[in-house]
């Protein structure tokens, strides 16, 4: 198993469930939505971009609510391998997202794990996400 490669498609493949999931492209049934719990770890946090960390359980259920909740487009770019520390691996990747015309993009560094069963072998255990800049605001100055 190349972990680089399945680290890439997993990451791809979750994020066409969201917006499949977002669009009402997939059916609100349990067995569609078994794409996003079936790789999340128990113990899996995601910081947003406002700096709320939110648990597994409830990630679970603000996306489980939110199905077929408007049109949106989700694509990733600029997937980067950072470390593999036996079986765990650190990627970052742009998230765009475009809802009527409106782009952002979040930057996001995720931690993953080896594990057999899952669509890709592995599963979410750390996700910390940051609005980039739009191209019209200013960046600021970087530490």
């Amino acid at each position: 198993m190349d972990i680089q490669l399945c680290c890439r498609k997993e990451v791809v493949e979750l994020h066409e469930f969201f917006q499949d999931w977002f669009t009402g492209k997939l059916p609100d049934t349990d067995d569609a939505f078994e794409r996003f719990p079936s790789v999340i770890n128990d113990s899996f946090h995601i910081v947003s971009p406002s700096g709320i960390i939110t648990s597994a359980d409830q990630i679970l259920a603000l996306v489980r609510s939110a199905h077929n909740s408007g049109e949106i487009l989700i694509w990733i770019e600029n997937h980067t391998h950072l470390m593999t520390l036996g079986d765990a691996v650190l990627v970052t990747y742009e998230e765009s997202q475009s809802r009527d015309g409106d782009k952002r993009v979040l930057f996001s560094s995720a931690l993953l794990r080896e594990k057999e069963g899952t669509p890709n072998s592995l599963e979410w255990l750390h996700v910390h996400e940051t609005w980039l800049p739009r191209e019209e605001e200013d960046e600021g100055e970087e530490l």
